[in-house]
């Protein structure tokens, strides 16, 4: 089992000002990108201007020292513009749509494909999804948002106009769910929410021919059984959810990220490309690099240093459970 932080959502390249937090008993706003790809565009339309409107309310973030709106700059001369806005709505931690009853919803994540082999994603692992926000101290900080474990793993490929479907299940039901013809019809029977994937919309619309989804576990299981936690949710701010600290100067370091420790027994890896982090040993900083989108945590050692670390986090912040003794 591998944790692995993903950033997702607006942040300044194609924003006015970090996602303000002003109602911190509400679970945190996901402003998802603003988007030129037609299967977004579809998406979009089928929500509708209003419900779109209805959960991104731009209007409602502000920035407080000038009042000046949260914006979202669009790509120039595309197909989606403010006026007929579409946004790459993945991942899907809520039920948006309410085409299925919330007790049939299960969160969806599609990753970039170039990024599938480097990620190397099981059943099992968590991703915790983090963005751009301002919570207390109208600084920017790298955010945990969400989090979602992988139950189901299913991969689309097209080739010679032959459509090959894989579904890799979660491990309690490997054989029996591999036995089962797949089709596009007999997994939106099973999965109705995938009809409003991106990237299982974008695959059967033929704009790609290979994608990639994870869907998240009903429930989330630490290593020691599966516990009454969902598999996926929101989180409501809180401090303990930031991961940019201030560095030793005091300055404020949106990428001197505050995981202290890690560097002994986790393996920390990025995609080939980017630059390493730096370790800051005296202060217990790492500072990764500012434009990337996935780090991958896996512990080195026997220790768990790394589970512990996300069940913390999860179980700390989590709206969606009751306690019990089955969490361990």
């Amino acid at each position: 089992m591998k944790v692995i932080l993903s950033k997702k959502g607006v942040d300044s390249s194609n924003c006015s000002s970090p996602i303000k937090i002003s109602d911190k008993t509400e679970e945190m706003p996901f402003i998802p990108i603003p988007q030129i790809d037609e299967a977004d565009l579809e998406i979009c339309n089928k929500l509708g201007l209003e419900k779109i409107n209805d959960i991104f309310d731009f209007n409602k973030l502000k920035v407080e020292e000038d009042e000046k709106k949260f914006t979202v700059s669009f790509p120039v001369n595309k197909i989606c513009q403010p006026i007929n806005p579409a946004y790459h709505i993945d991942p899907q931690l809520k039920n948006y749509f309410n085409d299925v009853e919330d007790k049939d919803f299960r969160a969806t994540f599609g990753p970039n494909k170039t990024k599938v082999k480097y990620l190397n994603v099981e059943p099992n692992d968590i991703f915790l999804f983090f963005g751009y926000y301002d919570g207390d101290e109208q600084t920017a900080k790298h955010t945990i948002f969400g989090y979602m474990q992988v139950g189901e793993i299913i991969t689309l490929e097209r080739k010679n106009k032959i459509i090959t479907i894989n579904l890799t299940p979660e491990k309690k039901n490997s054989s029996k769910e591999q036995t089962k013809e797949k089709t596009q019809e007999s997994i939106e029977e099973k999965y109705p929410f995938l009809k409003n994937q991106p990237h299982w919309v974008r695959f059967w619309d033929g704009k790609t021919n290979s994608e990639t989804i994870y869907i998240a576990s009903k429930n989330i299981d630490f290593g020691k059984g599966i516990t009454n936690l969902k598999g996926f949710g929101m989180f409501k701010y809180n401090e303990q959810l930031c991961l940019s600290r201030k560095d030793n100067d005091e300055t404020k370091a949106l990428c001197n990220w505050g995981i202290k420790g890690f560097t002994k027994d986790i393996s920390i890896k990025m995609k080939k490309g980017n630059r390493s982090f730096v370790e800051n040993k005296e202060y217990g900083y790492i500072t990764i690099p500012k434009r990337y989108q996935e780090i991958v945590l896996k512990d080195s050692t026997g220790e768990q240093t790394v589970i512990n670390w996300a069940k913390g986090l999860i179980l700390g912040n989590a709206n969606n459970w009751k306690k019990s003794e089955d969490l361990g």
